[in-house]
């Protein structure tokens, strides 16, 4: 059953505006640690289509649950990582984990299913949130 669906597009010009201005600040505010690290191995080239990808599908995440970023949740508490085939997947801090269980009514047993895609100058991100 699902109990959440977001999606959300990016522009990656826009992304790389804020970058180039204020990247530290930017990175710290929007990615885990894992996702910095990844971002600091890549390219320059495929950093700022990576940065929107991610920023899109925290957005899209945040647009399935219904919270927005409330009750002290911020970007860090939601992480996108990649199988190791590629494949994009969301781990979500406990405290999110937590909102899930009780504001979505959703036992432990939750899906969060992803997709990404890019076409310059847009990212996009499509989230669905499943009971499993």
């Amino acid at each position: 059953m699902i109990i959440g669906i977001g999606c959300d597009i990016t522009d990656i010009r826009r992304i790389k505006k804020v970058f180039d201005k204020f990247p530290q600040k930017f990175l710290e505010r929007c990615f885990t640690s894992y996702e910095r690290q990844v971002i600091q191995n890549l390219c320059s080239s495929r950093k700022h289509e990576f940065m929107a990808k991610r920023f899109a599908a925290k957005e899209a995440f945040v647009k399935a649950l219904g919270l927005g970023l409330r009750n002290k949740t911020s970007w860090q508490d939601i992480e996108i990582k990649n199988t190791k085939i590629g494949q994009p997947f969301i781990e979500v801090s406990p405290k999110v984990a937590h909102y899930i269980k009780i504001y979505k009514s959703c036992d432990s047993n939750f899906q969060i299913d992803l997709s990404l895609s890019d076409e310059y100058p847009y990212a996009q991100a499509f989230v669905i949130i499943s009971r499993k």
